[in-house]
């Protein structure tokens, strides 16, 4: 049975930084459920949107409570949303998510706060329900919270508000129009305060998240199987295979030093597919680092069969749980394991996840750095996530991913676009790999040399231009015009 330590936290987390969107039900929710978050955000300088799905007409005048919620947004310097729909009439279906979508799009979050599904009102459930529907086709990276409002709910992660309690009073007062009907001063003092029991003695005042890890999940999945984990066995059992992916042909060198950056991983489950495309035998080199790795495999093909069909091959050889590229002018740094076992290891659902990677010359001299958060609307665009920064589920294989073997370059890009409708990037901005330039490349993804770089990047594109949505088109076309 699980410590209580996994049911609730014992320690304060810092507010991540990064724009915020708040999805209130009714004007005043914001304040009760998060008000103390909100002033350390802006305190931060962080971007706040606040988006009241309802004009609250059943709880008073549906105009002084905009007018109320104006002076709040003002007070925080939040952009106020207002969607104006009738008290109790949420419903969780695509006209009210496709309006949920559009904001998303428009505002581009990294945070989005939305109330708890255990929450007592209709219209507080309802907006977890459809915040959680539409985030599910959202193209970027994003962190979704649900907060609490009358009363305790799941929780992961508690913001120490001490300091701020008492300007979250006075947010609270705008709201007169609702004080008055309930005492909801006292209920907000008194949940913020038992949410101090587990925390520290000198944190007089708190505020509770649950943070969604599986944002892709149905809330009545993510929320029934977090029911039964008091029941689970508390020690971490699951050590997946990653398989390391390795395209060669006629670089012994380079094979060496990529094969050297990954027998330093500090990680013992490692598989390394080698694929030979139609070059000179390595048999003896892979053979010299068989007892380095849990499983090694040398694949030498008679002739070359190009990039895409060698990266098919090595797919179809690998037997991981996880799957990374890393092709014979790549290293990947001693933390490029440990940092993607780290974030598996607090989200077993985790499908996709990339690092930094740097460029250097034949001499050493770095040239760029590959280190940007998630953008569909720029991948869209062209590639900027090099093959070596990546690891994702061997899931996708298992659904049918493989690299379109009728494209001569940028088959990785054509690839992550395929994975992008199926999983969620995460990024995690710390450079663990290196890429080195060499020119012409045989086996990397990076062009150079004699390259007509522009007509296959349009191949890419004239395969996908027809099966994106008009969703997917709007974060192109709102890429450009931002670039």
């Amino acid at each position: 049975m699980l410590s209580e330590n996994y049911l609730v936290p014992f320690s304060a987390s810092i507010l991540p930084k990064g724009k915020l969107i708040v999805f209130a039900p009714h004007p005043d929710d914001e304040i009760i459920g998060l008000g103390g978050t909100l002033l350390q955000a802006k305190a931060q300088g962080s971007d706040l949107v606040i988006v009241y799905l309802t004009s609250g007409d059943l709880g008073g005048d549906s105009s002084v409570r905009k007018d109320e919620a104006s002076e709040v947004c003002r007070r925080l310097g939040a952009k106020p949303i207002f969607l104006d729909w009738p008290d109790r009439s949420i419903a969780i279906d695509d006209h009210y998510s496709e309006v949920i979508e559009r904001i998303f799009i428009a505002e581009v979050p990294d945070l989005v706060f939305a109330p708890s599904p255990q929450e007592y009102h209709i219209d507080h459930r309802a907006t977890a329900h459809l915040v959680s529907k539409a985030i599910r086709h959202k193209t970027f990276s994003v962190r979704l919270f649900h907060y609490e409002i009358c009363k305790q709910n799941e929780s992961n992660f508690l913001v120490d508000i001490t300091k701020e309690f008492f300007l979250k009073k006075e947010l609270m007062a705008v709201y007169k129009s609702q004080t008055v009907q309930n005492n909801y001063m006292a209920v907000m003092e008194s949940v913020a305060v038992s949410r101090t029991y587990t925390l520290p003695h000198d944190v007089e005042y708190a505020e509770s998240f649950f943070e969604v890890k599986a944002i892709n999940q149905p809330l009545s999945i993510v929320y029934s199987w977090r029911s039964k984990e008091p029941f689970v066995n508390t020690r971490y059992q699951h050590f997946p295979v990653i398989s390391y992916l390795v395209r060669t042909k006629n670089r012994k060198d380079f094979l060496i030093r990529c094969l050297n950056s990954l027998k330093k991983q500090s990680y013992e489950k490692i598989e390394v597919v080698i694929v030979n495309d139609g070059g000179d035998a390595v048999d003896d080199i892979a053979e010299s680092y068989r007892d380095d790795f849990f499983r090694l495999k040398c694949i030498s093909l008679n002739e070359s069969s190009g990039r895409s069909a060698a990266a098919n091959t090595a797919l179809i050889n690998a037997t991981g749980d996880y799957i990374n590229f890393l092709d014979d002018d790549d290293e990947i740094h001693t933390n490029h394991t440990r940092i993607f076992l780290t974030y598996l290891r607090r989200d077993d659902r985790l499908d996709i996840l990339y690092r930094g990677v740097e460029v250097v010359s034949q001499t050493g001299e770095k040239l760029s750095v590959y280190n940007d958060r998630f953008d569909l609307g720029r991948l869209m665009h062209a590639n900027y996530i090099p093959i070596n920064a990546v690891t994702f589920s061997r899931k996708f294989i298992d659904l049918g991913c493989r690299f379109d073997e009728g494209m001569q370059y940028f088959e990785d890009w054509d690839f992550w676009l395929q994975l992008s409708r199926l999983g969620n990037f995460r990024h995690v901005p710390e450079v663990t790999a290196t890429y080195h330039m060499v020119g012409d490349s045989a086996a990397s993804p990076h062009m150079e040399g004699k390259l007509d770089k522009l007509s296959h990047m349009q191949k890419v594109k004239d395969k996908w231009r027809s099966k994106w949505t008009s969703v997917e088109h709007g974060l192109l076309e709102r890429y450009l015009i931002n670039s």
